[in-house]
């Protein structure tokens, strides 16, 4: 064979011999990376919440400030809440929730728990709750607007959950939007 056919198929046999290699490392790196890496951990859905309160005999109260669109409540009062959350996991698993208020004009957090451990068990629960008004946010409220009219500002609760373990998939849930009402002073 001419030496410049050899030295044609060394070269041919040395740029497959690095594609070769190349690829070898890449599917080891990505096999790696794929062992590493912890399997997401995302088990919990959340409906809307709603703003209501549901009697011991069944009824839906939907809180109303005289004059104003439901769901709203006055500055200070409790906002009643139901929230329906679900966990496709078969285990109970542990997690770390925060909850704000969200004031839907301005954007402003006002928050009512932060870092709140809770242990989270396998199907669907309806969870009612009444979340206290921050007590900044019920005086930044009563900071602001004319004392001769009422002020209305439309807010809606927010939370996340976070399982507590590699992977865990922060989840995010809110309610409807609401109104609270400062009343003229």
């Amino acid at each position: 064979m001419p030496a410049w056919k050899e030295r044609t198929t060394l070269k041919w046999l040395v740029f497959l011999t690095g594609i070769v290699v190349a690829s070898a490392v890449a599917l080891v790196v990505s096999v790696l990376a794929w062992l590493i890496t912890p399997t997401p951990f995302d088990p919990v859905t959340f409906e809307t919440a709603k703003v209501q309160t549901v009697t011991s005999e069944g009824v839906i109260v939907i809180p109303q400030v005289e004059g104003f669109d439901a769901p709203s409540i006055e500055v200070g009062d409790e906002t009643p809440l139901v929230i329906e959350r679900c966990s496709d996991h078969h285990e109970v698993f542990s997690s770390t929730n925060d909850v704000w208020f969200l004031n839907k004009d301005t954007g402003t957090r006002h928050f009512i728990s932060e870092g709140i451990k809770a242990d989270i068990e396998p199907g669907c629960i309806q969870i009612r709750v009444d979340i206290d008004m921050p007590s900044q946010m019920a005086s930044d409220l009563f900071a602001f607007g004319d004392d001769t009219a009422p002020t209305i500002t439309t807010w809606n609760i927010q939370g996340t959950l976070t399982p507590d373990r590699d992977g865990g998939v922060t989840t995010h849930w809110e309610s409807e939007i609401f109104e609270i009402v400062r009343p003229q002073q």
